[in-house]
């Protein structure tokens, strides 16, 4: 199981969406950031790396789940305008992946 990707709905579809090693090392790559950057990601994030980190989880999980992706940055964020929690939605699911890697790493670390 790919604890990495979890489905939302947004203004009424259901989207995967995922922030597994290659969806990260994307938007990164795209946003001049490094590994260690996505720690503190949320402090000072501006627009662009706020639809950015959306359309790369979305892509991702279209990906993961062997989906067509035909949506463009543009298209993300009025699918975000159109749902008031939409971008909550994503970033709770960036949260789970994360953590869900460190309690993971940690519980391995214990044994």
């Amino acid at each position: 199981m790919n604890t990495k990707t979890q489905n939302i709905q947004l203004d009424g579809s259901e989207y995967a969406v995922n922030f597994g090693l290659w969806t990260l090392r994307c938007f990164c790559k795209e946003y001049g950031l490094k590994l260690g950057d996505l720690q503190n990601l949320t402090e000072n994030m501006d627009f662009d790396v706020m639809i950015g980190l959306a359309f790369h989880g979305l892509k991702g999980g279209a990906r993961i789940k062997k989906q067509k992706f035909d949506l463009t940055p543009v298209a993300v964020a009025d699918l975000l305008d159109q749902d008031e929690e939409g971008f909550e939605k994503v970033m709770s699911v960036f949260a789970n992946s994360s953590t869900n890697g460190e309690s993971e790493g940690k519980k391995k670390a214990e044994k």
